[in-house]
């Protein structure tokens, strides 16, 4: 099976695995917003801010040192495996020992049971066969796939079940507790490769870590300072509801998007030495990336009352505004990680440190000196200072690895989509309103979709003889589409 196929394949594969997830996770989440408050949601984050800080500060990178090497053998994998269980217990551990001082901080003492149980969730975690990325280095991602949806639904289950009879945080806790030792029974059932303790490449890896660690930590600052503002400033209700509208708003990108390019890693390293092959390919995928999520994002925007009405009901509408402001943050995100793609490419993980040190520094000074009154005026600061850094990142990124020209035909193939987006919402305002909010976003949700998607056809034909990545993406979609219409062609004379 050539490259480009598998390639296709696992981002099909883990497309269809985070769709799949979210429809069942959003589903989770309509059941436990009718049976938890705001303050439940909250708690969670209070402790979830702190155990994520250890999971970051212990980041070696393991998973991506594995993708990106090019020869993996037993001893490599087993001292990623090996660095990676020591600094992620060492520092699940020390959340542990300061879990007094965390609960004395928030003077809610519900915390010290929820820490002890995320402490030990990252453990369990670390401890996963590091056969997976073994798989994901192959492309292999078919029973990451399945196994991943099996112990979803398992979650789901658990939760729901939890939330009805107990009715508060531990109906959350307990499902991630079932789905993460569910998950790491089955790493050891679906990869035959057994770990061992060594150290044997530490050295070398070592010298990939010391820039993955801190600019994780960096960039968990920038990521989680919003939500440890908000903890210190407003009520638990008030973190538990801006915790899940930025929960909902980062959905089309982490667990949509984002996964469905990340096998991109491993076939940028592959052609990183053919200079311009490598700068059409970078601007190609950000521009069908920005295709999904500049589309999403104008639409959570512009509808997000009627959303939240759906997802989480009416009892939750008057936080929707938040989901409008945060949703601006999708492209900001995949921008990000674009950019973030191509310096792991050619392995300069020091300049990602220095982007999350500048731009973590840009934010608690913003954070710090501004005076906010209200929660969506502290969502909107955080989306300005995101989409300012993440463009100068992706426009220094391009330059340094692609070249000037480049670059300004990347920002220039962009221009289609923006018209496309803002004139399907021109349309939508023509739509009749409706009272009933499921039937109102069907409506809506249809026209938008159908607009921009005849819209970007349109340019498409247009461009595809003056634009070499838009004749890149009319050549793929036709090598996609032809099989397909050669078959029915057959059927049809049969």
């Amino acid at each position: 099976m050539s490259n480009a196929k598998k390639s296709a394949i696992a981002s099909f594969l883990l497309l269809s695995e985070s769709f799949v997830q979210k429809l069942i996770g959003l589903a989770s989440t309509l059941v436990l917003a009718r049976f938890l408050v705001p303050e439940d949601f909250g708690i969670i984050a209070m402790a979830t801010l702190c155990i994520y800080l250890a999971e970051v500060l212990s980041d070696t990178g393991s998973q991506q040192y594995i993708l990106r090497a090019e020869h993996v053998d037993n001893d490599v994998v087993n001292t990623s495996f090996t660095i990676n269980l020591i600094f992620r217990v060492t520092f699940s551990a020390l959340v542990v020992l300061l879990a007094p001082f965390i609960v004395d901080y928030y003077e809610d003492p519900r915390l010290f049971n929820i820490i002890y149980v995320l402490a030990g969730l990252t453990v369990l975690n670390c401890l996963r066969n590091p056969g997976l990325w073994l798989l994901k280095r192959e492309q292999q991602y078919g029973k990451i796939v399945k196994w991943g949806l099996i112990a979803k639904c398992l979650s789901v289950a658990v939760s729901i079940t939890m939330a009805i009879v107990l009715q508060n945080y531990w109906a959350i806790l307990l499902a991630q507790l079932t789905s993460a030792i569910f998950f790491l029974a089955v790493s050891y059932y679906i990869h035959t490769f057994r770990p061992k303790l060594v150290l044997v490449n530490a050295k070398r890896q070592w010298r990939f870590s010391m820039w993955v660690m801190p600019q994780s930590l960096l960039g968990y600052i920038r990521t989680q300072f919003d939500t440890l503002f908000v903890s210190s400033l407003f009520s638990p209700s008030a973190l538990g509801s801006y915790h899940t509208m930025k929960y909902l708003a980062y959905i089309p990108c982490s667990h949509v998007l984002e996964p469905a390019t990340r096998p991109l890693l491993v076939e940028l390293s592959k052609i990183k030495n053919n200079p311009s092959h490598f700068a059409t390919q970078f601007n190609v995928t950000l521009l069908l990336v920005m295709s999904l999520a500049l589309p999403i994002t104008v639409f959570l925007f512009y509808y997000s009352v009627i959303v939240v009405d759906v997802l989480l009901g009416e009892n939750w509408s008057s936080f929707s505004p938040l989901l409008g402001v945060l949703s601006l943050i999708i492209p900001s995100y995949l921008i990000f990680h674009h950019s973030n793609r191509a310096v792991y490419v050619y392995g300069q993980t020091k300049i990602a440190a220095v982007y999350e040190l500048l731009s973590m520094t840009l934010l608690i000074a913003i954070f710090v000196t501004v005076k906010f009154d209200s929660v969506i005026q502290f969502a909107e600061a955080k989306v300005w200072v995101e989409a300012i850094a993440s463009i100068t990142y992706l426009i220094y990124a391009s330059t340094k690895y692609n070249g000037m020209g480049s670059t300004f035909r990347m920002l220039v193939i962009h221009l289609p989509v923006i018209f496309s987006c803002f004139f399907s919402i021109f349309i939508c305002s023509k739509v009749p309103s409706f009272e009933n909010s499921l039937f109102a976003l069907l409506i809506n949700g249809t026209v938008f979709v159908g607009t921009f998607l005849t819209n970007m056809a349109i340019f498409l034909f247009m461009l595809k003889g003056t634009n070499q990545e838009w004749a890149y993406i009319y050549n793929l979609i036709n090598r996609a589409c032809l099989p397909v219409l050669k078959k029915l062609a057959l059927n049809k004379e049969q």
